[in-house]
């Protein structure tokens, strides 16, 4: 569409120059032909003028400047954008290590957890050796009991009987 508002304005400036133009050849053949004001009547409708109405044309033209500045806002916008994207990439790696660590921190403790079932079987293996030990102790000292015992009553020697 906005192209066209172009080629409308720019048809309308023909015609008018063209209008302007012809209307000065009109006048300048009015004029007495070696007159200077015929000849710059002539000189004007003619290349002169639509030089003029060109030279406008260009001058207005701001499509250029227009696309420069659209240029720089992009280059801007994609500094802007590879910025946030080396800073999103930096906390990436930020997070990363993180992960790291923390992985390595959670296998240090499955270890250490692993070392501690080793060292609780190791220790419930004791105890039951200990309360094996204990049984066997006290089976010992039953039997060592009762062995002075009868040895006491067949001396004569046991305690005494009321």
């Amino acid at each position: 569409m906005r192209n066209i508002k172009y080629y409308l304005l720019a048809l309308i400036i023909i015609v008018i120059g063209e209008a302007v133009s012809t209307g000065m050849q009109l006048l300048g053949g009015y004029l007495p032909t070696n007159h200077p004001a015929a000849i710059l009547v002539t000189n004007l409708s003619g290349i002169t003028f639509g030089g003029m109405i060109m030279v406008i044309g260009f001058l207005r033209d701001n499509r250029l400047d227009q696309e420069r500045e659209r240029t720089k806002e992009e280059q801007a916008r994609a500094a802007r954008e590879l910025e946030r994207a080396v800073r999103e990439n930096e906390r990436a790696n930020r997070e990363r290590e993180r992960a790291d660590r923390l992985e390595n921190e959670l296998n240090a403790v499955r270890q250490q957890y692993a070392d501690a079932a080793r060292e609780r079987e190791r220790a419930d293996r004791l105890q039951d050796e200990l309360n094996a030990a204990r049984r066997q102790y006290a089976d010992a000292a039953d039997v060592l009991i009762k062995r002075l015992q009868q040895l006491d009553a067949g001396n004569g020697s046991g305690p005494k009987s009321d």
